[in-house]
């Protein structure tokens, strides 16, 4: 036995000796650049303006390929893709032709980090065929020729305070010749007016850009633009859905930027919110081409190099005149309640409780709430309460059907104290049943450090916001 380990020591020495298995780094591997566009099953739904053509789900390769956040219809019926990632994706288009997309690099450098190659957006000029590629983290412009070959790049003041990860979102030229980008983050936590900036022409020429406030539809996000004609722009709009599985709501809204209102502020049109009629992913490109038989958006969406998500490619009839007459001919909605059965009354609740979003009532955020008339001791305003009672929330349901009542536990006064520390220990964001106060605090915290807010905050009735930004 021991010659046996001392053969196994020997061996085990020269595995762990320096420089015995020194070799050096492997080649990177290839860029596999052929895209193949496959035709996906769809259903022909319309929401507004807006119906639903055709459907593609794209793959390439299966380590660099995915990621899209922008893109542009090329001349000569072409579309071009940027990713988050800096690479380019160029095809045919699919309802033409059925040739396999270029994926390459967008420029030579392909070893530069994330925070310096991060393309969010896209705009072109049809006639030159010229390309505007806005970056995130470095917040510039950079314009490339009608060969995609990179040249000038341009860090414009006015967005030198954009956020990092959710800046220049969406660039589009107009109509007119102008351009418009905007900014993803909202001025306020939660709130739905964006900063933009407007370029009288070329933004690498442009030295004395405008700033424009944009208001768009609460809960949505601008993700990229196309041009609708002179001042307006069709802004393509994301929401977090956190149902079960957790999603995305694709949204398009129209912004004329030449028609402010009496505040001086862009406010944004909702055209269509599109829910379960086009197959839900992180939708992030928008483009818009006049064809013989009508004008079409594509959507084509970005699946975060996550094996659950797909990239597709999504084509929309786009018919103005249609979002009218679709709400002439809506019909009301019926005056009597729905009777429901007994089965039908627990399939809906079943329904609105894995289905549903929360909306907690928080009782001690309110003076004059009743449950603050009793005789126990009152906590902080900025808190969530629990009382040894029956507890009550509300469940919305999503087609807003109506909104029910459900009863459904009992807080004992001991429960209620070994629940109240683990809220203030354990899981301060633990939702449902958040310590408000807490939460709104690290938010703020969260933001200061990262330089997102670096203003102090203001408190409103109780609530904690960020505060104006400093002149």
């Amino acid at each position: 036995m021991r010659p046996k380990r001392l053969l196994l020591a020997t061996a085990l020495v020269c595995a762990l000796a320096p420089g015995t298995w020194l070799r050096s780094p492997p080649p990177p591997r290839a860029l596999q650049a052929e895209v193949r566009l496959t035709l996906i099953e769809t259903r022909r739904v319309s929401r507004g303006p807006f119906t639903l053509v055709e459907g593609w789900e794209l793959s390439g390769d299966p380590l660099r390929f995915g990621g899209f956040s922008a893109l542009v219809a090329l001349p000569g019926g072409r579309f071009l893709a940027g990713t988050d990632t800096g690479r380019r994706l160029e095809f045919d288009r699919p309802d033409h032709g059925r040739r396999p997309g270029v994926f390459g690099p967008f420029e030579s450098n392909e070893t530069a980090y994330k925070n310096g190659r991060d393309l969010e957006s896209l705009a072109v000029d049809p006639g030159s065929g010229i390309v505007w590629a806005g970056y995130e983290y470095r917040n510039s412009i950079v314009r490339l020729d009608a060969a995609l070959r990179p040249g000038e790049e341009v860090f414009p003041a006015l967005m030198a305070d954009w956020s990092a990860n959710s800046g220049i979102e969406s660039l589009v030229r107009l109509s007119d010749g102008r351009f418009l980008a905007i900014e993803e983050r909202p001025r306020r936590w939660r709130g739905s007016r964006h900063m933009a900036v407007l370029f009288a022409a070329d933004p690498v020429e442009d030295s004395e850009p405008q700033s424009v406030v944009i208001d768009l539809p609460a809960g949505y996000r601008p993700v990229d633009a196309t041009p609708a004609g002179e001042g307006r722009a069709l802004v393509l709009l994301r929401r977090l859905d956190w149902g079960v599985p957790p999603g995305f709501d694709t949204a398009i809204a129209e912004v004329d930027v030449d028609s402010p209102n009496a505040d001086g502020i862009a406010v944004a049109r909702m055209l269509a919110e599109f829910g379960a009629a086009i197959p839900r992913d992180n939708y992030e490109g928008l483009a818009v081409t006049e064809d013989a038989d009508g004008t079409h958006l594509w959507l084509i969406s970005d699946d975060n190099f996550m094996s659950f998500q797909r990239t597709l490619l999504l084509k929309l009839r786009w018919q103005p005149r249609e979002k009218a007459r679709e709400l002439l001919a809506r019909p009301s909605k019926p005056q009597v309640p729905w009777r429901r059965s007994a089965s039908t009354s627990y399939a809906a609740a079943a329904f609105a409780f894995f289905s549903s979003r929360f909306t907690l009532s928080a009782l001690a955020d309110s003076l004059s709430s009743l449950v603050l008339s009793s005789q126990l001791s009152r906590p902080p305003l900025c808190s969530t309460e629990r009382r040894p009672c029956v507890d009550t929330r509300n469940l919305k349901l999503r087609s807003s059907f109506s909104l029910s009542s459900v009863t459904f536990c009992r807080f004992g006064r001991k429960t209620r104290l070994v629940l109240l520390l683990a809220w203030l220990t354990l899981w301060p964001t633990w939702r449902p049943l958040p310590v408000s106060s807490q939460m709104r605090d690290m938010i703020r915290l969260s933001f200061e450090w990262l330089g997102e807010f670096p203003w102090p905050p203001v408190r409103v009735g109780g609530s904690c916001y960020p505060g104006k930004r400093r002149a």
